[in-house]
């Protein structure tokens, strides 16, 4: 196949997979060609133009490229992100719909904002202190919060007492066991070194079996709630199918969980890197917010749409620095992608990295430039970026798998940014960090440690908080 041009042997890439390889050695490997094999079997797309071949809808003269079956090769039940089978996929989908509705948002917005004012009020007290906070597990405890209440009708109590709780430390460990699985799966002889693994991972092992244990007690907890709350599950139990059971409700909310926390969290934290390390970029969406508001009960989620260059910081936070560490795999059907033939039952993907980093669709693409989404009537719109490509930017893919709940998540990192932006001078503690390149990823980014020191604005006449 002419177009590709390196190769990584199957068991490189399940080793790069297994002992968390940094992400800029796996993404070099990766950038090396439009179409680059990184297993026999499995080939990592870098171009724009191969999303839509892989992950739009089917149709007339296009077969659908399936999930490729991780999940069901391991046995248990799968999710709305795991199942493979289109029509049960559309099922799900449907029966989880109403949570992720116009009218399911508007009640979310309420909830968000009662965890973002305890959250704010956390911060004031102790992100003023010199050594500052990791503000990426502050993160951490805010969207699990906020996705644990949404799920099981109760939070974490992370913010209420400024604290990690168990569940948080081992959710981990499910992804890490999960890569690692998938690896042995896919290189059959590393399995003679499995005594070697398990002993290596096996930590993360205990941690699994926690994150079960707790996962399961939670779920139980919300089935016995029934129906009393509008919330993620209110649907599906709803439904009175034969195969909604409490494992496969269990499985449901760690994917929920999962996608609607970890990401979010590596949102907020890399785009606060960004913005710390490009103060003309944060003093442009310190000016917008705090000319726009006048005081903090009207930062919500309707008068947050409303402002350019926060959509601008929320666009190319996501561009520069994607919340999905790999590439979603589809088996792909026998077709055609980027103009290349792929025979059928071979894993594809896009790998969104690749694509939102690539000098081809993008002007400085390594560089930080909340500019480039603005529309040319505004002030701070630049020629510079007219030829960029859009397209090529998918955080949340597309297609009939395109994320769920990405009006959710738009809406908390609106109202998150602002509220910050409104209540906060900021700076970087540790002003030689390295972000990207201390950043690690094994299904999950494993980003180091980001120390912020908040400086709280003054205002006469104006209420401190939204509490």
């Amino acid at each position: 196949m002419g177009a590709i041009t390196e190769q990584l042997s199957l068991g490189s890439a399940a080793l790069l997979a297994i002992i968390l390889t940094p992400n800029l050695e796996y993404f070099r490997l990766t950038r090396s060609g439009d179409i680059v094999r990184i297993a026999p079997n499995e080939l990592s797309f870098s171009n724009a133009e191969s999303y839509k071949d892989i992950y739009s809808y089917a149709g007339k003269n296009r077969l659908p490229f399936l999930k490729n079956g991780f999940q069901q090769r391991r046995g248990g039940p799968t999710g709305v992100s795991t199942v493979q089978d289109p029509a049960r996929h559309t099922q799900i989908r449907k029966n989880l719909s109403n949570a992720f509705s116009t009218k399911a948002l508007r009640l979310q917005t309420d909830l968000v904002l009662k965890y973002v004012n305890m959250w704010i009020d956390q911060l004031t007290v102790q992100g003023t202190k010199p050594e500052g906070v990791p503000i990426g597990t502050w993160y951490t405890w805010l969207t699990f919060d906020i996705i644990g209440d949404l799920a099981f009708g109760e939070s974490f109590g992370c913010v209420a007492e400024a604290t990690t709780n168990k569940w948080i430390e081992v959710v981990y460990a499910g992804t890490k066991a999960a890569t690692t699985f998938e690896a042995l799966e896919r290189v059959p002889l590393l399995k003679l070194i499995l005594p070697y693994i398990l002993f290596k991972n096996r930590k993360m092992l205990s941690d699994r079996k926690t994150f079960s244990d707790l996962t399961t007690q939670k779920t139980r907890s919300r089935i016995a709630k029934e129906n009393s709350r509008d919330d993620f599950f209110a649907g599906i139990l709803s439904q009175k199918e034969e195969d909604i059971s409490e494992d496969y409700l269990k499985h449901e909310a760690q994917g929920l969980i999962v996608a609607g926390s970890e990401t979010t969290t590596t949102f907020l934290s890399s785009v606060t890197y960004y913005l710390s390390t490009n103060p003309s970029k944060l003093a442009r969406l310190q000016n917008e917010v705090r000319s726009k508001f006048t005081s903090a009960d009207q930062i919500d989620s309707v008068n947050t749409s409303q402002l350019p260059y926060l959509f601008g910081v929320i666009e190319e936070g996501l561009r520069i620095f994607s919340p999905a560490a790999f590439g979603l795999p589809r088996l792909c059907p026998g077709a055609e992608i980027n103009g290349e033939y792929i025979p059928a039952g071979v894993t594809v993907h896009t790998l969104p990295w690749s694509t939102q980093h690539d000098p081809r669709y993008w002007h400085e693409p390594d560089s930080f430039h909340p500019e480039r989404w603005l529309p040319a009537g505004h002030e701070l719109y630049s020629s510079d970026f007219d030829n960029d490509v859009k397209e090529a930017s998918k955080p949340f893919s597309l297609g009939p798998r395109a994320c769920l709940g990405i009006n959710l998540a738009y809406m908390e990192m609106r109202i998150i940014l602002a509220r910050l932006v409104w209540e906060f001078d900021w700076e970087m503690v540790r002003k030689d960090l390295d972000f990207v390149g201390e950043t690690t990823h094994a299904l999950l980014w494993r980003m180091p440690e980001l120390r912020i020191r908040y400086y709280p604005v003054v205002r006469d006449g104006a209420e401190k908080s939204g509490s």
